[in-house]
């Protein structure tokens, strides 16, 4: 009997050590505030401040979002302000220091970019878009016992998570895509997670776009959740 159960204790010992890509995006979920509380958010605005390295340039910023895909972007460049509007079909971009200073419509590809953003955490009801997710083991950095996640979103696109093995907050994630013909590798670092009504936002984000060779910072100021933004916010600047 004990030869018979020390192969069978070896096997869960196994499994334990090899949770599967769904039970750690789920724990991410929780982590995040829940998924009831995350899909009640509506509309959220984060106030913060871009910057871009490796010159210590500052440029605040204002992101406003509704579900379920309309975006609001302002910039603050010298006491001018870029704005870009997304009304779920149509977009526009409005730089004041352009020779044209009218709007001008978003191109076909920045169009396709945005529809096909997520309004929350993408992990969120990843199974419902039909995307794949794989575990991808462990990785360890500065005592930190970190748990990696493929998901494959399409046949261009696809996402590495990485997620603290305690927390389940994301600390990493590589978005690779195509954009504008150019395949493109987005490297985000999360770091500074607070709460927000029972939710957990990260307040400092690093990101790399590896073929652009642009690196910079996003620090969150401040995140209100469920703003009324009607819909004149999101209509052409």
């Amino acid at each position: 009997m004990r030869h018979l159960l020390l192969p069978f204790l070896m096997c869960l010992s196994l499994q334990a050590q090899d949770p599967t890509a769904e039970a750690i995006l789920s724990k991410h979920l929780a982590a995040r505030g829940g998924v009831a509380r995350l899909k009640a958010v509506d509309s959220i605005r984060i106030t913060g401040v871009q910057v871009l390295t490796p010159s210590p340039i500052e440029i605040p910023m204002v992101i406003e979002q509704r579900r379920p895909n309309l975006q609001r972007v302002e910039m603050n460049v010298k006491g001018m302000v870029e704005v870009q509007t997304f009304d779920g079909t149509e977009g526009w971009i409005r730089t004041p220091w352009a020779a044209n200073k009218s709007a001008r419509p978003m191109e076909p590809e920045e169009i396709k970019a945005l529809t096909e953003h997520d309004f929350d955490t993408p992990y969120l009801n990843w199974k419902e878009k039909g995307w794949k997710a794989e575990y991808l083991g462990t990785v360890a950095v500065e005592g930190r016992t970190l748990q990696k996640v493929q998901v494959t979103v399409s046949n261009t696109e696809s996402i590495i998570g990485i997620f603290d093995g305690q927390t389940f907050q994301e600390v990493q994630r590589e978005n690779v895509y195509r954009e504008l013909g150019n395949q493109v590798k987005l490297m985000s670092l999360f770091s500074d997670y607070r709460l927000v009504q029972g939710m957990s936002f990260p307040f400092n984000t690093l990101i790399r776009a590896e073929y652009r060779g642009r690196r910079f910072k996003f620090l969150v100021d401040r995140v209100d959740v469920n703003p009324k933004l009607d819909d004149q916010r999101f209509a052409k600047p």
